[in-house]
């Protein structure tokens, strides 16, 4: 298997129902880009009915607002009349479409937000998916977005609760606009009936204006919205900043909880208490910019529509008091003016809700930008190194592999010390440059200077400037050195870097074979853990072939302890049911880790309760369980004694009899469990 970093299958196949906003440059587009995809999904009919049910439900409540303004004419005209009669009659009209009118809200509310959580259970999932696929969610760590401006802060709030803003504000603010509309249709027409011509002279000219009630409703609405946004627009920026600062204070405290041994054995509750009033400083600052912000558009959103409830009854008093308006037709008109008024002020209504929903847009639509970034960096890397691969394998056709530990090249001079000890005698050593190889036994040296023909090339374990034997009490198999590269792992010309392009480590070439336990060693910063994960496939930033065999299992140094129970943390990341009770009791045994055994279902925060030994012995026991064919271990056992490391190594060896190990380690006492030995030199300057 050669690791290119190309998207999987499925994920490429999924690729249309993904979210993609990056080609976008306008706000609205981006919108259409991130809510588009929902409703053509799996999911679409669902979200389309519902959809229609609930604007129908909305439109449904305009009709009912139209019946209640012609019922408002004819209950106060005969409450004006004094007709009890026709009084009843209207209040035996209204009592059924109230009933209705009520059912319609109760459904209309019910139905929308089933639909906003099915709308939210869509999309997080597929931020999910996205988030998790390719190692975006690593990457987008190691990269150091915010560092470079990316603005990928707090992903874990963006999924969690900018998408559930998201999808109600965007509903909530959708049909509220689409009711608006319907109103100031409808109720724009019955204004203008119902409010008539005003006729007035002005510089001895006659003025007639028909339908003035409805030309006062506009002016008043365009007047009022002005001063919405200059009073509010300062509110998207500061809602942005806001929900970042609420994260980063709960990712603060998160931190705390998790490391609360670390700081209590430091004794920094000080500092920590210090960082945290900080962080919350900075909530108290941006919140108190909000307030004042939101009291100033509050104050006059209040007052407008306090003026707005009696401002129609005021212009249309004179038409009452000269008696060519009845009671009842001046409640119309108010009725009529309001809801026009309350349509055209649908911007002022919703300003700060519009505020929120365009912080939450940005940054859904950063986060997103950001990953679509990601997937092309990943593809473009894939070509590069695509190309590459094959030029190496083009160049290297006709020679021979060899089975050598890595050559680091610094300058395009060689500096690594390797050597294979299948079987090695102690104190075999050609550490000599001039002597070029050991011998597949290490029982003599060839000092000839000469490089080995083909016919010695597979009989030597390694070959490069500088060669040591490293002495070994385990017995190897002949054929370790003269095993099929085909299913090992093979590295030619790999540079590696950091995300800021510096190159910290680079290997011409290296060769493990299947069953060729290989110990890595180096000065601590020199790029062991790197190389790792350029095998694993996490770490992108690399140029080169690098050719890994399958069913490989990784264990870092502090391994991960999902939440759940013991059994769930032995098995990760497989299912529980994979393996049976007795599995897990004889692995916890084996791994010294006995008195767990009556626990297995315990659910609890392990990562805590277990100390870091016991942590790596139950590492090394989910590699028993899932014996992966190659197991990389980085500093897998650092945390315990001597007489516990080589009990596990050993237990290791005896039960995946199946399994190479390639282990970085500083300690010498693992050596004599590797039959090779990469030792990387610092690189020359």
């Amino acid at each position: 298997m050669t690791t290119t970093n190309k998207p999987s299958p499925d994920a490429a196949e999924s690729g249309a129902d993904r979210l993609h906003t990056h080609q976008h440059r306008h706000f609205l587009s981006k919108v259409w880009a991130l809510a588009r995809p929902f409703w053509y999904s799996d999911d679409k009919w669902w979200a389309r009915g519902l959809l229609l049910a609930v604007i129908a439900l909305s439109l449904g409540g305009v009709y009912l607002s139209v019946w209640f303004n012609h019922w408002y004419n004819s209950f106060y005209t005969a409450l004006q009349n004094k007709d009890a009669a026709g009084f009843w009659l209207q209040i035996g009209y209204f009592c059924p479409v109230a009933a209705v009118a009520i059912l319609s809200a109760v459904y209309r509310y019910y139905l929308r937000n089933i639909l906003e959580l099915r709308w939210r259970r869509w999309l997080t999932h597929v931020y999910f998916e996205r988030w998790l696929s390719q190692r975006a969610y690593y990457l987008l760590e190691v990269s150091g977005g915010m560092a470079q401006g990316q603005g990928t802060d707090n992903p874990d709030q963006r999924i969690a609760e900018d998408i559930d803003r998201f999808t109600t504000l965007t509903l909530q603010l959708g049909l509220g606009l689409l009711s608006s509309v319907v109103s100031l249709c409808s109720f724009t027409l019955i204004l203008w009936n119902l409010s008539g011509e005003l006729a007035f002279s002005l510089a001895g000219y006659d003025i007639v204006i028909p339908g003035y009630m409805v030309w006062v409703a506009l002016l008043y609405a365009a007047i009022g919205t002005w001063i919405a946004h200059r009073l509010g627009r300062r509110l998207v920026p500061l809602n942005f900043e806001q929900q970042r600062r609420e994260a980063d204070m709960r990712f603060a405290l998160v931190r705390v909880r998790e490391h609360a041994e670390s700081i209590a054995l430091y004794g920094g509750e000080e500092v920590e208490r210090g960082a945290l009033r900080q962080h919350f400083q900075q909530i108290w600052d941006n919140t108190w910019q909000v307030m004042r912000t939101q009291k100033r558009l509050i104050g006059f959103t209040a007052g407008y529509s306090q003026v707005a409830s009696v401002f129609p009854m005021i212009v249309a008093a004179p038409r009452y008091f000269s008696g060519s308006l009845a009671l009842g037709g001046l409640m119309q008109i108010n009725s009529a003016f309001g809801h026009v008024q309350d349509a055209l002020s649908w911007f002022i209504d919703a300003y700060a809700n519009l505020a929120k929903w365009r912080s939450v847009v940005d940054r859904l639509t950063s986060f997103t930008d950001r990953l679509d970034a990601l997937e092309q960096e990943a593809q473009a890397r894939s070509v590069q190194q695509d190309e590459q691969i094959r030029s190496v394998q083009q160049a290297a056709s006709a020679a021979v592999v060899s089975v050598s530990p890595a050559s680091i090249m610094a300058s395009q001079a060689a500096a690594v010390k390797a050597a294979g000890t299948g079987g090695c005698d102690a104190g075999c050593g050609c550490a000599d440059s001039e002597e070029a190889c050991c011998s597949g036994g290490c029982g003599a040296c060839d000092s000839s200077g000469d490089e080995p023909d083909d016919a010695d090339a597979h009989t030597n374990s390694g070959c490069g400037v500088g060669c040591s034997c490293v002495a070994s009490d385990q017995d190897a198999p002949e054929s370790s050195a003269v095993a099929d590269i085909a299913s090992g792992l093979q590295v030619r010309n790999l540079q590696i870097a950091l995300p800021d392009g510096q190159t910290v480590l680079q290997l011409a070439q290296g060769q493990v074979a299947a069953g060729q336990h290989t110990l890595i060693s180096a000065p601590s910063g020199f790029g062991k853990s790197l190389l790792l994960r350029v095998m694993s496939g996490i770490w992108p930033w690399w140029q080169g072939s690098v050719s890994v065999p399958g069913a490989m299992m990784f264990l870092p140094q502090r391994p991960y302890l999902p939440l759940g129970s013991l059994r769930q943390a032995l098995a990760y990341p497989a299912a529980t049911s994979r393996y049976s009770d007795a599995d897990y009791l004889q692995v916890l045994q084996q791994c010294r880790l006995s008195q767990y055994q009556h626990r297995l279902d315990d659910v609890q925060g392990w990562s805590h309760s277990l100390s870091p030994g016991e942590q790596q012995r139950l590492a090394i026991a989910r590699a028993l369980l899932q014996q992966p064919q190659w197991l990389f271990l980085d500093e897998a056992t650092s945390a315990l004694d001597e007489d516990t490391e080589h009990h596990l190594y050993s237990l290791l060896r005896q039960q995946l009899p199946e399994t190479t190990l390639i282990s970085v380690a500083h300690r010498p006492t693992v050596a004599p469990f590797h039959q090779q030995h990469w030792q990387l030199s610092t690189m020359s300057s």
